[in-house]
């Protein structure tokens, strides 16, 4: 009898494996794919130092980036 029991554990354990398996491999799946995302270059602006992606930024020339136009219109005057 404990021998049944032992073989009828192992059956429902794969069992409830084998039925949550696609749920954590889509998962990964989903964590993979965040990873996987461009990650654009960081900028600083140069009035006040805030790091934010060059693509949001307002650039002055090659070198001067800035966060708003408020920044960038004090370093034009």
């Amino acid at each position: 009898m404990g021998l049944f029991r032992l073989i009828l554990f192992i059956l429902a354990a794969w069992l409830i494996w084998w039925l949550i398996r696609p749920f954590f491999a889509s998962t990964k799946k989903r964590v993979d794919e965040q990873k996987n995302e461009k990650i654009d270059t960081m900028v600083r602006c140069h009035h006040c130092g805030l790091n934010l992606p060059k693509n949001e930024a307002i650039a002055d020339d090659a070198e001067h980036y800035y966060c708003c136009e408020a920044h960038l219109n004090t370093h034009k005057k």
